[in-house]
């Protein structure tokens, strides 16, 4: 069988930031049915390349319980302006830019037990997780020709 050899998957390629504010792309966004406590509504799946280090996985689920966060990508991603319409799809964030707040959190198993890097138990192993979505700076005004004032 011949298989065509590809890129490393940079997606799975990370690092433990620490923690501060960073420069991220969303790398792929993927529309689906939240489960869970909010199981039904609508979501999108966002793989979060951060800083090119770190990959950071967060739903965005459309509910009244996570409206705040919905808000806040909305906002960081500067996608429309206040009282607007934002169209939040797969294919509609892709790509985009932004700035995330990183912080450091123990990793859990599936059943969530605490992972750790040693048989002790002395060494949390550690993840990444994205505390905030951060609004860009405002661009500076400009005048008639394009100058910043």
């Amino acid at each position: 069988m011949a298989i065509v050899k590809k890129e490393p998957l940079v997606e799975f390629l990370s690092e433990i930031l620490k923690p501060g504010v960073y420069p991220a792309q969303i790398q792929k966004a993927v529309d689906g049915i939240a489960l869970g406590k909010n199981a039904g509504s609508e979501q999108i799946t966002l793989h979060i390349r951060v800083d090119n280090k770190a990959t950071v996985w967060v739903d965005l689920v459309f509910c009244e319980s996570m409206n705040w966060k919905v808000q806040q990508f909305i906002h960081a991603v500067n996608m429309c302006e206040v009282g607007e319409d934002a169209e939040l799809t797969a294919s509609t964030v892709k790509g985009l830019s932004l700035l995330v707040e990183i912080i450091n959190k123990q990793a859990q198993d599936k059943l969530g037990n605490l992972l750790w890097e040693d048989d002790a138990k002395t060494k949390p192993l550690l993840r990444n997780e994205i505390k905030r979505f951060v609004p860009l700076p405002a661009k500076p005004a400009e005048t008639e020709n394009g100058n910043p004032y």
